[in-house]
């Protein structure tokens, strides 16, 4: 996009994105497997479309841009919750079923092999699927500053093999639930009213890229 519009159909550029959550997903990895397998097979077992798919055009690519996407509070998210109802049973919030969205959710997180059980849920992974699509995340990382939950942007999107490949690696399933919720987004905020199952509870989330939002 950057060149003359005259000159831009004749031109056949390939880029290559390379780094970024998913290369921060393969170091923790292997971080937590240590020398046991090699990256290759690390990589087949993670991303098993790479190879195919992916590296080819790595290899052909006229542009290389690495993304020095680090997990961090740089730009957080900011989330206030508080339990859905009032003491005489009614909701704290009603949502307009014609402008709400209902999203069903099943949430895992992942216990690294060879941990033990007394590791902290930083060091777990967490994966969460909402129909045929699954996102990943590094933890649960947070900061509690009053009433904020502070949280990274660091959940991305994965393919459904990732998840299998993760198992086979030898990480672990340790505390899996199912939510639902139903949101409502004004502007900036996202209003969302969620469901836990194991709980029989509902509660009120607020969600913001800012506190004064």
């Amino acid at each position: 996009y950057a060149l003359h519009s005259t000159l831009r159909s004749l031109l056949d550029i390939r880029v290559a994105v390379v780094g970024g959550v998913h290369f921060s997903l393969l170091s923790k990895v292997q971080h937590d497997i240590g020398d046991s397998c090699s990256l290759d097979y690390l990589i087949d077992s993670i991303f098993p479309l790479f190879r195919k798919h992916i590296e080819p055009d790595l290899h052909h690519a006229q542009i290389r841009i690495d993304n020095s996407f680090v997990c961090s509070f740089r730009e957080p998210y900011y989330k206030l919750k508080c339990k859905n109802e009032l003491p005489d049973g009614q909701k704290f919030y009603s949502f307009d079923k014609s402008k709400s969205e209902t999203e069903n959710f099943i949430e895992m997180y992942l216990r690294p092999p060879f941990a033990s059980e007394e590791i902290k849920i930083d060091d777990w992974i967490k994966v969460m699927q909402c129909g045929i699509r699954y996102y990943l995340s590094l933890g649960d990382q947070r900061i509690v500053d009053k009433f904020f939950i502070i949280r990274p942007k660091a959940e991305f999107e994965v393919g459904r093999t990732t998840l299998g490949g993760l198992l086979a690696l030898g990480y672990s399933v340790v505390v899996s639930f199912k939510r639902t919720s139903r949101t409502v987004k004004r502007d900036q905020l996202l209003i969302a009213a969620e469901t836990i199952d194991s709980l029989n509870e509902s509660f009120l989330v607020l969600k913001g890229p800012s506190r004064k939002v």
